[in-house]
Order: structure tokens, then sequence, then C-alpha cells
């Protein structure tokens, strides 16, 4: 019985990704205009841009791009991540990580990345009593500049 319900499931599947997949109007987008001739120096006007989806910085991801000729920035002001693994722990300290955001075109949009200040703190308490003892690590410094281009 179970076979039969995966196995309807996988046709049903089959024949509705590809009709989804040629979608040529992303899904957060309720405006009926076509916006494909706006372009970085021809800029989509107010009234036709879509709602704003933010990426959030190294933590999600969205499948949207910004409208051409539009800015976006968003960041991570200060954020703090503690975690616990066996006997190491750690905390890391973020300062301001952005992304930055411009459209190129209705579907196209170029983006920076940047960790601006990394502050990480390890320790392994495996280690303790051990010679030489080695518990601590501490990195911190500029992260890595990234640069994409985003496609939806």
């Amino acid at each position: 019985m179970m076979r039969h319900f995966y196995a309807g499931g996988l046709a049903a599947l089959a024949l509705v990704s590809p009709a989804a997949a040629q979608s040529a109007k992303p899904l957060n987008d309720s405006i009926t205009v076509d916006k494909r001739h706006y372009t970085l120096f021809n800029p989509t006007p107010r009234r036709y841009m879509r709602p704003m989806v933010p990426d959030r910085p190294g933590i999600t991801e969205s499948p949207y791009s910004v409208d051409a000729g539009h800015f976006q920035y968003e960041t991570d002001a200060l954020r703090l991540l503690t975690r616990r693994e066996g006997p190491t722990h750690g905390h890391d300290w973020y300062a301001n990580h952005f992304l930055a955001k411009i459209g190129l075109t209705d579907r196209t949009d170029f983006q920076v990345a940047l960790d601006m200040y990394t502050y990480s703190h390890n320790f392994d308490d495996s280690q303790v009593g051990q010679d030489p003892f080695d518990q601590n690590q501490l990195h911190r410094g500029v992260g890595d500049v990234t640069l994409r281009l985003k496609h939806t």
C-alpha cells in the first residue's frame, strides 16, 4: 500500500517540478508588470518593486534578488555564538558582518560580503593537567571578502 503511495507522490512531483521551475516570475513578485527591461542604469520604479527579502549574512540565504538599480545593505552589528562539543567549548563574537547587494537586472544582483571582525576563543577541557598545557586557542581578525553574482 505505501509503495503505491510513494510511487504516486514521485509521479506527481515529476510532473509538477518542470512547470514550477519554468516560472519566469519570482514567487515574491506580486506586480504583473514586465520588468525585464529595467537594469542597473534604468532602475525599477518604486511602485513596481518587490517586497524586501533579507538574506541575513552568514545565517540564511533567500532565493530572491534585489530589484534592478536598487541597493540593499544587511548587517549583523554584533552576534555571539557559543558551542559545546564534548570536552571542547568556545565563544565566537562577530562584529559588523555585512552583505551589500545591488540589482543589475530584474533577476540578477551583485553581492559583496565581509566579516569585519571575528573573535573566536576555543577551550579544550580534555587537556587540563597535560604538559605542554595547550587548553586555549584564540583567533581574531578580519574575515573573508566574498563576491558573488546571484541569478534567480
